[in-house]
C-alpha cells in the first residue's frame, strides 16, 4: 500500500495555516468591533456638526444674530471647519472599516477552502500509522515508543490544568467572599442588594469546602508529576498547612491567606506545565515527522 508523504506534509501545512486564519480571525473581528465602535460614534459627531452648520445657514434665529453683529462670515467660516473636521475623521475610519471588512472576508474565503484539513490531515496521518504498526516495519517499535511518550506528556498536562483549576476556583471564591461580605457591610439590610449580595455570599460559602476538597484530590494527583519536575517540598507544605484543616469561610485575615497561597501554587504548577508542554511537543513532533516520512 503506497502513502503520500508530499501530501501529507501539504495537508499538515493547510492544518498548521488553518490555525493560523482562526486566530487572525479572531483578531480581525475584535479590531472591527473597536473600529465599528468609533465609526458610529463620529458619525453621529459629525450629523451633530453638520447640523449646527445648516441651523445657521437657514433663516433663523441663529443666522438673523450673526448677520446683525457682523459676525456671520467668522461663524460660518468656523462651523464649516468643524463640519469638515468631523466629516474627514469619519471618512478616515470609515475607510479602516472597509479595509478591515475586505480582510476578514478574503480570509475567510481561504479558510473555507481548508477548513477540512485537521480532518483530513488525521485521517490520512492514522491511517498510515496503523499500516506502519500492523505491518511491524523497523521504525513501528520507535514510533510506537514516541507515541506513548506524547500520549504519557499529554495525560500529565491534563492533570496539571485540573491542579491549576482548582486553585485558581479557590482562589476566587475566596475573594469573592470577603467581596461579597465588604459589600454587605456597607448596604441596608432592606434594599434588594443587599438580598443578592447575601444570596451569592451564601452560595459561595457552601461552595468552598467542596472546592477545597477538589483542590486536595487534584494536588495530590499531580505529584509525581512535580516530583520529576520540580521536587515534593513546596506542594508538601502547602498540603500540610491547608488540607488537613478546617476551612472557615467567616475569618476573612484566613481567607485572604488561603486565596493567596492558592494563586501562588498555581503560579507554580503553571511552571511545571510550561516543562511538560515543551516535552510534549518535542516528542509529538518527532514522532509526527517520523511517521509522514517514513516510506512505504
Amino acid at each position: 500500500m503506497a502513502f503520500d508523504n508530499e501530501g501529507l506534509v501539504l495537508l499538515k501545512e493547510k492544518t498548521e495555516r488553518k490555525d493560523y486564519l482562526t486566530d487572525k480571525l479572531r483578531k480581525l473581528n475584535s479590531k472591527r468591533y473597536e473600529v465599528r465602535s468609533q465609526v458610529l460614534k463620529l458619525e453621529r459627531f459629525m450629523e451633530s456638526e453638520k447640523a449646527d452648520l445648516e441651523r445657521l445657514e437657514k433663516p433663523g434665529i441663529a443666522s438673523l444674530f450673526y448677520n446683525i453683529t457682523g459676525k456671520y462670515e467668522a461663524k460660518h467660516d468656523q462651523e464649516y471647519a468643524e463640519y469638515r473636521l468631523a466629516n474627514d475623521k469619519y471618512n478616515k475610519a470609515a475607510q479602516e472599516l472597509a479595509l478591515i471588512d475586505d480582510e476578514i472576508a478574503r480570509t475567510e474565503h481561504e479558510y473555507r477552502t481548508i477548513m477540512n484539513s485537521e480532518i483530513e490531515f488525521a485521517q490520512a496521518f492514522n491511517a498510515k500509522l496503523d499500516f506502519i504498526t500492523n505491518a511491524g516495519l523497523p521504525l513501528s517499535v520507535k514510533i510506537r515508543s514516541l507515541d506513548n511518550q506524547a500520549k504519557a506528556l499529554k495525560a500529565e498536562m491534563k492533570a496539571l490544568d485540573e491542579a491549576m483549576r482548582a486553585c485558581r476556583d479557590v482562589a476566587s471564591n475566596t475573594k469573592n467572599i470577603i467581596y461579597y461580605s465588604a459589600q454587605i457591610a456597607g448596604t441596608s439590610s432592606d434594599s434588594d442588594e443587599y438580598q443578592q449580595y447575601y444570596g451569592n455570599l451564601t452560595i459561595l460559602r457552601e461552595a468552598l469546602p467542596s472546592r477545597s476538597r477538589n483542590l486536595k484530590t487534584a494536588v495530590e494527583g499531580v505529584y509525581e508529576i512535580v516530583e520529576k519536575y520540580d521536587g515534593l517540598d513546596y506542594y508538601k507544605r502547602f498540603a500540610d498547612r491547608w488540607f488537613n484543616r478546617t476551612i472557615s469561610s467567616k475569618d476573612h485575615t484566613f481567607l485572604k491567606i488561603y486565596g493567596t497561597d492558592c494563586d501562588a501554587m498555581e503560579d507554580r504548577i503553571s511552571k511545571v506545565y510550561e516543562t511538560v508542554e515543551k516535552k510534549y511537543s518535542s516528542a509529538y513532533e518527532e514522532f509526527e515527522v517520523m511517521v509522514i516520512n517514513t516510506d512505504i
